[in-house]
């Protein structure tokens, strides 16, 4: 069935074709859309018009990177959470489900909550009521406890290797079952009696008084290109179709119905909610209802919330049907425009002070009145244009041609399974856009708080988890695609909720913490569980409410605005919200009296346990922030500081796990555990990873103990297995692009498709939770690009079914834009747009081949090289650059001379040219004067164990060598090396390889002119097993560590 402006049918000429396509019919909900049937009996094909309403599909024929990006349904939803399709501005988030003759639309506004000083006056923050001293007492004897524990595991129950060779661990004794630490633990807990929870506004409802339930072509649409949602359906042979859109600037939610014939539109448009505190009133006067109250538990001094909606019709009548109901009567258009508040503000003091003087329904009634004087088309053009400034940013094409002719909810049905290879990448692709989509309207820079659990959108008055703001990974990732993927405006509002936290932490970090000598301890904390009432305390949940390092996982935030940005007026006015961070940090920390090293006490590796020391999580976390801080002082010329001395100091004696076990995985406590080297519970957290992702402690290639490190944890994601749900998932997505392994990185993520994802593509956990939607969209990006080391790396983890495709418009720390355009795995083209005009440093497999340009200035740049895979080279603020074999003629200004070693503009000239395609530019022969043939591989084979010989076919001219590279990898990824220093020598035998190891060779040649070098191109590549004794075919090897 096609589904775009024509409704194609294909059926055999027999009845089974024909029952087929019922069978497919039998799934629409109550739309009989079993007409046209009978005379399909006995043709092929007919095609007929879905309805008067045109270019609902618009579907490129090639591949290209500006696709339309768009769910679509042939039957309404049923289900708010896996059906109905979400639209929001940031602040007002709404869910269509697309009903025929009842829709219903369900509203939430962020700040809507209950809980807080609203409904208690001694609300504190979730502070418990012993004194500060009983918390002191508790807190160091608990401290104690562990250190005792420890000190016995280690002398007694370490880990070793008996004579046979095998391991013999022992797990932590489980202190919660000691009756004295379990006292002294509950007085390190907080309370949660007014934590409140994220709740519903309530539903606009759309009913057709004359409607039958019946209808035909039903499509419900999300345009994610323009954030626009449709419903259309034929009822008694008239058109009808809806759009609706959350306007940004507006601070509206909008809905237009119209229909193909004059007068048909008559309506009854309604407010219910299942707010008990609430009062609903109609002005027939002016087309309006309003609905005003409050949450049950809040004083009339607490939080007030309050919506209005104005109903314009063309045509036809107004009139107000009950107290909660306008009726519409033959119009030929109707448009709904609607807004929603409360009289929440943020309170960065101590005070709670979290309520407005005025109620909520004057600015409301303002914003509405205001979009009413715009009209629809202005508010539609506006919103479309606000919405795209941000999504057009950037784009990914990995090999989606069109858009399928399948509805979204079969095209995830049928992924890896029924789909064709191109509507498998369309479904990876549109789900990567997705998670963009989704921060843009839960998240913008005029949003009051960030998005929560469920982004903006939930259901009902107690959702799951409260909606609330889980900071032990759930609201980080959240954010982590909003640099990447160029949404920066969208990340400010989770800063702001971080900096307004810092007041309220500081008290709660004097209640519940202590130096080690009992003194009082500097800085702020907050813990796993925030709500939008400052509530910093731990929460009173034994197995997950200990995460003081939530806080300095916080501040990464800031860290990575100021790294992509290049931002110092951010960098400066947060500076002192980390400063302060990592001076908790400075004085919370615990000598481990088994080895003098810093660690956190006590320590909780995040849901998962035990209570112990030094938990990896914990130290991984306290070492990014103390090194993102030192850094942020040498940016901000504060790294004379006495504090900064402190916080380095505090840094050179903190613990951080070796790659020593003798498991081989990487530790999660800090000393190694049964469970840590059997990983039988297949936990969800795998917390001790950061140090790989989010985190920059591993980063691979830096240097052999990161590469030492890195193998540990793939050793520890191997053990852990790829299961789990959600943002679990999610995480593991970005942690194998961050092992550089892009095929297990896209195999997580296709099981996130197919095990995570509910059909209105929403991740599940379960249930909905939004963080996996986010988490997903990063991987992508970590796959595509990465720049957490020093240097800039595109394609770092491009999966093999990738292999062709491009992108614009990812972002790279240094304050660059990149694009890139790649086939069989092999970049074609770089473009890099500069912010900041800061040096660019970027690694490439064989990078060194490749020549620079600034298209700005249309010169070429001769860039320093690093090594044969990493070049740097100085950039200008604004200006776009371009890194290819061959640089389009058209680019580079025929009156303009090339730029030469002794260019005193460009520090970082290379006395050695950048080859290319066909040769280099270089400070005096044009490339054409030194064109080199690509040679030809005659052979490649391997004959004995752990070698292989690769032979050239013939000599090519003006060669004086040739260079050959290998790699396990299809695409040439982490290729190394060799080279032929004669051109008469056609012939190279490579050793130490790995038996049974399929490897990929090309070949060069190179020519040398006094100092410089010519390239040609790379030759095709050829393939050869390496020779061993014998063959296994074990199909868990598939994604080993090559």
């Amino acid at each position: 069935m096609r589904l775009n402006n024509e409704f194609v049918i294909i059926l055999k000429s027999n009845v089974e074709g024909v029952n087929k396509y019922m069978n497919k019919m039998k799934k629409m909900k109550k739309c009989a859309i079993s007409t046209l049937l009978a005379a399909a009996m006995s043709v092929t094909s007919i095609s007929v018009p879905v309805n008067g309403f045109a270019n609902q599909v618009t579907a490129a024929k090639d591949v290209r990177e500006d696709i339309s990006m768009i769910l679509r349904y042939d039957e309404p939803a049923s289900d708010w959470e896996s059906e109905a399709l979400p639209i929001g501005n940031g602040n007002i988030g709404a869910m269509i489900f697309g009903g025929v003759d009842s829709e219903k639309i369900q509203i939430n506004e962020n700040s809507l909550w209950s809980g807080g000083p609203g409904s208690s006056n001694s609300y504190d923050g979730g502070e418990n009521e012993l004194s500060t001293e009983q918390v002191h007492e508790a807190l160091q004897n608990a401290r104690q406890s562990l250190q005792d524990m420890v000190t016995d595991f280690a002398e007694n129950k370490a880990a070793y290797v008996d004579d046979s060779g095998k391991i013999v661990s022992n797990n932590y004794t489980d202190l919660l079952n000691d009756s004295a630490f379990s006292s002294n633990l509950e007085k390190l807990k907080g309370e949660k009696n007014n934590f409140g929870s994220y709740q519903t506004f309530g539903n606009l409802v759309i009913d057709n008084p004359q409607g039958t339930n019946t209808c035909s072509n039903y499509l419900r649409t999300s345009d994610i290109n323009r954030a626009v949602e449709t419903v259309t359906y034929t009822q008694d042979g008239v058109d009808y179709k809806r759009e609706y859109f959350a306007n940004n600037p507006n601070n509206v939610i909008v809905a237009k119905l119209t229909a193909s014939e004059a007068g048909k539109m008559t309506r009854d448009i309604s407010l219910n909610s299942e707010q008990t505190k609430k009062t609903i009133s109609v002005n027939e006067s002016d087309a309006s209802i309003t609905m005003e109250g409050r949450p049950s538990d809040q004083r009339e001094d607490g939080l007030n919330f309050a919506g209005y909606l104005k109903v314009i019709a063309e045509g036809g009548t107004v009139t107000k049907s009950d107290n909660s109901t306008l009726s519409v009567n033959g119009a030929d258009s109707i448009v709904i425009i609607m807004s929603v508040g409360t009289n929440w503000k943020s309170d960065p003091t101590t005070e709670y002070n979290y309520f407005e003087d005025d109620l909520p329904i004057y600015k409301v009634e303002d914003w509405v009145n205001a979009a009413v004087e715009k009209g629809y088309d202005t508010l539609y053009n506006e919103h479309v244009a606000d919405y795209k400034k941000l999504y057009d940013r950037c784009s990914i094409n990995i090999g989606a041609v069109e858009v399928p002719d399948k509805m979204t909810d079969d095209l995830l049905s049928d992924y890896g399974k029924n789909n064709s290879k191109e509507e498998d990448r369309y479904l990876e692709t549109l789900f990567f856009q997705y998670g963009r989509y989704l921060l843009i309207s839960s998240s913008r820079e005029n949003s009051k708080l960030p998005a929560n659990l469920q982004g903006i959108w939930a259901q009902g008055l107690t959702p799951p988890w409260s909606s609330d703001y889980h900071t032990n990974i759930n609201l980080q990732m959240n954010y982590w695609l909003a640099e990447q993927t160029s949404l920066s405006e969208c990340h400010q509002v989770v800063i702001d909720y971080i900096n307004d936290m810092v007041e309220k932490g500081k008290v709660t970090a004097q209640k519940y913490y202590c130096k080690q000598d009992g003194s009082d301890v500097r800085g702020w904390v907050i813990h796993h569980e925030n709500n939008i009432w400052g509530n910093t305390n731990p929460s009173n949940f034994t197995t997950a409410f200990y995460f003081p390092a939530a806080a300095a996982w916080q501040c990464q935030d800031i860290w990575e605005a100021y790294q992509f940005n290049s931002n110092k007026e951010l960098l400066a006015k947060y500076y002192d919200t980390m400063l302060q961070a990592a001076l908790f940090w400075v004085d919370n920390l615990w000598v481990d009296e088994r080895d003098g090293t810093l660690v956190a006490n006590p320590s909780y590796s995040p849901e998962h346990g035990v209570y112990s020391i030094g938990t990896t999580c914990d130290q991984a976390i306290i070492w990014e922030l103390f090194d993102e801080v030192i850094k942020a002082s040498e940016v901000l010329g504060k790294s004379g500081d006495s504090e900064i001395a402190e916080i380095k100091e505090a840094k050179e004696k903190l613990y951080m796990p070796k790659a020593d076990t003798l498991g081989g995985q990487y530790r999660e406590w800090k000393d190694e555990t049964t469970l840590e080297i059997t990983n039988s519970d297949g936990h969800r957290h795998q917390n001790q990873l950061y140090v790989l992702h989010p985190g920059t402690y591993v980063v691979a290639g830096r240097s052999e103990e990161d590469d030492a490190l890195l193998e540990a944890a793939r050793v520890t994601l191997e053990k852990r297995g790829d299961g789990g749900t959600g943002w679990s998932k999610a995480w593991k997505i970005n942690m194998w692009a961050r092992l550089r392994d892009g095929d297990r990185a896209l195999k997580l993520y296709g099981e996130q498709l197919t095990g995570s994802t509910l059909s209105n593509l929403f991740d599940t956990h379960a249930p909905f939770q939004i963080d996996g939607n986010f988490g997903a969209t990063s991987g992508v990006a970590e796959m595509l690009l990465q720049s957490q080391g020093d240097y800039i790396e595109p394609l770092a983890a491009l999966p093999w079914d990738w292999s062709d495709g491009s992108y614009t418009g990812l972002r790279a720390r240094g304050d660059f834009d990149i694009s890139a355009a790649w086939k069989d795995g092999m970049v074609d083209e770089l473009k890099i747009v500069s912010g900041s005009g800061n040096k660019c440093k970027i690694r490439y497999t064989g990078l060194s081949g490749y020549k620079v340009a600034n298209i700005t200035t249309g010169k070429y740049v001769n860039p320093s090289k690093i090594d044969n895979d990493t070049i740097s080279f100085p950039t200008e603020a604004g200006n776009e650059y371009m890194i290819a074999y061959d640089i389009p003629a058209e680019i580079i200004k025929p009156d303009v001379p090339v730029n030469n070693n002794n260019n005193n503009n460009n520090p970082d000239v290379t006395a050695e040219p950048v080859g290319g395609n066909n040769g280099i530019v270089t400070a005096d022969k044009p490339s054409s004067e030194v064109a080199l043939k690509t040679p030809v591989i005659k052979s490649v084979k391997s004959n004995k164990k752990k070698a292989m010989t690769v032979t050239i076919k013939k000599k090519v001219k003006q060669a004086s060598g040739y260079e050959i590279r290998y790699s396990a990898k299809k695409n040439m990824k982490a290729s190394k090396y060799v080279k032929i220093n004669k051109g008469t020598i056609l012939k190279k035998s490579i050793k130490k390889l790995k038996s049974g190891k399929k490897y990929y060779v090309q070949v060069r040649a190179v020519k040398k002119s006094g100092t410089d070098k010519y390239y040609s191109k790379w030759s095709k590549k050829k393939n050869v097993k390496v020779f061993t004794l014998y063959t296994r075919i074990c199909y868990s090897q598939t994604y080993k560590r090559e």
